[in-house]
């Protein structure tokens, strides 16, 4: 009796977990069916509005239903909660590009079949919801149900929006609380621009000494320069006048190299004369010699 009643023990045991890994598997192809992960989600995730109380006219609040990661939804239900005494719901529509997306539809803005379906990520309606009094809501999505083309449910999350409606004087308070934060960062801003001014004024400061004083000795290297221009300009019209008279010399040198010329074959026949006439002296001095011998001999003979 003891040992069937541990058998019974072990198979009961052996079917619980047999039951709880197929449930873990259920829940893991659930996962990964929604995988990336469906989501209806409403924008913007806070809304902070002042309740202005008018009596001639309503006020409203928008919120857009954004739909991500879907496969081939057809059908499309949905339904708000909230606080019925801070909104009331007032009416929704269908974007026009969703609207396009699936070829039109059929039923209200809240239960809609699609003509076609569709797949990706869209901003798919706007809701309006009329504000009646201030306060704090949440307005979530219940019982919300996605198709596809099968019938088949498609596994999604959702996420809502939290909406606070204040009174005028709490709105203004906020609002200059936050306007004296920003102000408090503006003025923080300010004070590190304006240390910032003083640095970059100071170093403009010095810059500017610095520019003008590369300023003078620019104008007295001008000064210079204009005067080194002038002597140059003087000093290259009279190397023009010397190149000029330098000219002139050499045509001077050229007409006295050919009077040399003519002077040396002028010499070289005085030189020929010279000589001739040096040898008649010698013949017409011996010629005398002989005379003058002759005459003493005959004189002598006598």
């Amino acid at each position: 009796m003891r040992k069937n009643s541990f058998i019974l023990k072990i198979l009961t045991i052996c079917i619980c977990l047999t039951i709880q890994s197929g449930f873990i598997d259920f829940i893991s192809t659930i996962r990964v069916q929604g995988s990336p992960e469906t989501r209806l989600s409403l924008e913007p995730e806070m809304i902070v509005v002042p309740f202005l109380g008018l009596e001639e006219a309503s006020q409203h609040i928008e919120i857009t239903l954004r739909i991500e990661n879907v496969e081939k939804l057809k059908e499309y239900n949905v339904e708000f909660y909230y606080d019925p005494e801070i909104l009331e719901w007032y009416n929704g529509k269908i974007n026009t590009s969703f609207y396009l997306a699936v070829g039109g539809m059929t039923g209200s803005v809240l239960h809609h079949r699609y003509s076609g379906s569709y797949s990706g990520s869209i901003d798919a309606y706007t809701y309006c919801f009329r504000i009646l009094k201030p306060g704090f809501t949440t307005i979530r999505l219940v019982n919300t149900e996605l198709r596809d083309a099968l019938g088949d449910i498609i596994p999604h999350t959702t996420s809502g929006c939290n909406v606070t409606i204040l009174s005028v004087s709490e709105w203004i308070n906020g609002e200059y609380e936050n306007l004296q934060i920003k102000y408090d960062a503006i003025l923080e801003e300010y004070s590190d621009l304006n240390s910032n001014y003083m640095n970059v004024t100071k170093n403009y400061n010095i810059l500017l000494s610095n520019y003008e004083n590369i300023e003078s000795e620019y104008n007295l290297l001008l000064l210079k320069y204009q005067d080194l221009y002038s002597n140059y300009s003087l000093m290259q019209s009279e190397y023009e006048n010397l190149e000029s008279e330098c000219d002139a010399l050499k045509l001077v040198n050229q007409n006295l190299e050919s009077h040399q010329l003519e002077i040396l074959q002028l010499i070289d026949g005085v030189k020929e004369e010279i000589i001739t006439y040096k040898n008649i002296t010698y013949v017409l001095i011996v010629i005398v010699i002989i005379l003058i011998a002759i005459t003493i001999y005959s004189r002598t003979r006598k």
